[in-house]
């Protein structure tokens, strides 16, 4: 994983695990009434409005103004923006450990994050130009609509965004969803919330960001 002798290897954000839920919870019974936080890991608490006795943890008043805050401030930086610098592996974990705290229909989860970092970013484009050199003639007469007439065009484009965008981050991240399998007796869930639940994963790396 990040952070090990071997950076280039991927991981994946994992999926909650119950018992640490449940360590959360019972955390909060031994909330003081002063309304702080003792014994609670706030970070990850926080995206959950967690519920004791009745009464809102975190102070509701402190907490939406904090998370109304994060959404004005949103914005979008584009590559034009990056400065090359390079992000921490720690701070690629907590994005990741925010997305996995997003809603989804019945807890499937189905966001999973493949990140890319060192040469694995490199390596990452030329697997994929690798991919579309095996494709035939006829693919590229409709594949984004003719803009890329044979392979060499989208390899010279491909080789500008190399240089321009994607070597100019530390660190690539590959955003995908994992469908909920088919088990008998079990409801399957349309697949367009699926997607949405991948977006609400992704909208929770923003915000943090």
């Amino acid at each position: 994983c990040l952070g090990a002798s071997d950076r280039h290897a991927a991981y994946r954000a994992s999926r909650r695990p119950l018992g640490e839920i449940a360590r959360w919870r019972d955390s909060l019974e031994a909330k003081p009434d002063d309304g702080t936080c003792a014994g609670v890991d706030t970070f990850a608490a926080a995206p959950r409005l967690l519920r004791n006795k009745g009464q809102a943890w975190p102070r509701r008043d402190a907490a939406v103004e904090d998370v109304a805050a994060l959404i004005r401030l949103r914005r979008s930086i584009f590559p034009k923006d990056y400065t090359g610098a390079s992000v921490d592996d720690a701070m690629v974990r907590r994005l990741l450990d925010a997305a996995r705290w997003a809603p989804s229909h019945g807890k499937t989860e189905p966001w999973r994050f493949v990140v890319y970092a060192g040469d694995g970013r490199n390596r990452l484009i030329d697997a994929t130009l690798a991919y579309y050199n095996s494709r035939p003639v006829e693919f590229w007469k409709a594949a984004w609509g003719g803009e890329f007439p044979a392979f060499s065009d989208f390899e010279a484009h491909m080789e500008r965004q190399r240089k321009e965008k994607w070597l100019k981050c530390s660190h690539l991240v590959a955003i995908c969803m994992r469908r909920q399998q088919p088990e008998e007796g079990k409801r399957l869930f349309p697949e367009r919330e699926e997607i949405a639940a991948v977006s609400c994963a992704v909208q929770n790396m923003h915000l943090l960001a």
